[in-house]
């Protein structure tokens, strides 16, 4: 499967009658020191949608900075 990037934590992938796109998001978590080496910790977050669209017409636009 072929990703495109949108942004920093999207992208989309063109499949039949629209778009799948995924959200990455990063994740810290602050625990509780049990003795066992690790406080705290990160992970990836990652969901998934279809955004309808069954002509492929959705183009990203660059922002400008």
């Amino acid at each position: 499967m072929k990703w495109e990037q949108i942004d920093d934590h999207h992208d989309r992938s063109k499949i039949f009658g629209g778009w799948l796109v995924k959200a990455s998001t990063p994740v810290v978590h602050n625990m509780i020191d049990t003795g066992h080496g690790m406080s705290d910790g990160w992970d990836w977050r990652i969901a998934l949608c279809f955004v309808p669209d069954p002509n492929h017409e959705w183009t990203i636009e660059e922002v400008q900075p």
